[in-house]
């Protein structure tokens, strides 16, 4: 399994996710971003067939400079996350 923030650093607009190896059946794949106090600021659900993802995720509001966490869950299960830098 891999996955990818770009660019990172960041201007907190709108990152591009990457992901691989999530095996070539239908997935339910859930985007969670949170602040360095452990906030939830947004969280993106959509479904995806096949092994890997390439999506630009839109920020619902302009992250302001600091450091945020990404969790990508697949299927209900954590796959990865990824530390988002803002500047």
């Amino acid at each position: 399994n891999s996955s990818m923030l770009y660019p990172n650093p960041n201007m907190g607009t709108e990152v591009r996710l990457e992901l691989a190896g999530l095996g070539d059946e239908n997935h339910e794949v859930m985007i969670q971003i949170y602040d360095i106090n452990g906030q939830l600021i947004q969280n993106e659900g959509f479904g995806h067939v096949g092994n890997s993802v390439s999506r630009l995720i839109h920020f619902s509001k302009n992250l302001a400079t600091g450091m945020y966490m990404v969790h990508v869950v697949v299927d209900g299960e954590r796959f990865a996350t990824e530390r988002l830098i803002v500047m």
